[in-house]
């Protein structure tokens, strides 16, 4: 499932109120390009706590790898 409709569907919000950006960005270690884990920022109105729970856990599902959560 397409990750805007995945939150859309933790939110019961409309699958459009979602944009995904990806922006290139290079990591520098040592003045060598450095490879990094993919970022994902959710932006949202204040939702509370227990959404930011349930968003949090639907993306470290998606990801085999290490997430970090801020």
């Amino acid at each position: 499932m397409a990750l805007p409709k995945q939150l859309a569907e933790l939110s019961d919000t409309p699958v459009d109120y979602f944009t995904l950006e990806c922006p290139e960005t290079k990591y520098f270690r040592d003045g060598k390009i450095h490879d990094m884990y993919p970022l994902v920022e959710v932006l949202q109105y204040d939702r509370g706590v227990a959404m930011e729970k349930r968003w949090h856990s639907a993306l470290l599902m998606r990801e085999g790898r290490r997430l970090y959560y801020v």
